[in-house]
């Protein structure tokens, strides 16, 4: 079987991490790039390919920028002028700066998401990847965006937390999708 990884990790983290118990959730991972994965009804939800290209979608229509190019740590790297790893140890030493750029990208991940909740209208939102190792520096501009900028619509309840799995969410999901694959196989 072949699987998207923003998939694969969407289910891993549905199945045996922050997503447990919820029936509608919205994984995004912002590393090196943006990609999504979506669980509607408890299932993953696929197009043709998968969802994850969620990090092509424009996220800023006067440059014509997408979510991947404002809201991954390609972002933050470029920002800084520094590997995101190294922005993220200063801004938890409590490096003004560095808190500032994450805060930054992070707001667009923050937009990207907003548009994500409205679509998919999730109970939850769960932000993996790289970026995420930077805890509530990130988590919480996100968390704003959805409470401002989500008006009447349910988006402004949405839950935001960081993934339980770390690099190991895709392998879960991974093996979450064989076993749902195999026992489709049985019911046929």
């Amino acid at each position: 079987l072949v699987a998207n990884d923003a998939d694969l990790a969407a289910l891993g983290e549905h199945r045996f991490g922050a997503g447990i118990g919820s029936i509608d959730m919205v994984y995004i991972t912002a590393s090196t790039g943006v990609g999504a994965g979506v669980i509607v009804g408890e299932k993953l939800l696929h197009g043709k390919l998968s969802l994850a290209e969620a990090g092509h979608t424009i996220i800023d229509f006067v440059g014509m920028r997408t979510f991947e190019e404002l809201g991954s740590g390609t972002a933050l790297q470029r920002l800084a002028g520094d590997e995101g790893p190294n922005v993220t140890a200063k801004a938890h030493e409590g490096d003004p700066e560095a808190i500032r750029q994450i805060r930054e990208v992070a707001y667009a991940l923050g937009v990207g998401a907003l548009n994500l909740a409205h679509i998919f209208s999730p109970e939850l939102i769960v932000i993996g990847g790289g970026l995420s190792r930077a805890s509530d520096i990130v988590l919480e501009p996100i968390r704003q965006v959805l409470r401002e900028e989500g008006g009447s619509f349910p988006a402004s309840q949405v839950r935001v937390v960081k993934a339980m799995n770390g690099d190991d969410a895709g392998l879960k999901g991974a093996v979450a999708y064989w076993i749902d694959r195999r026992n489709l196989g049985k019911q046929q």
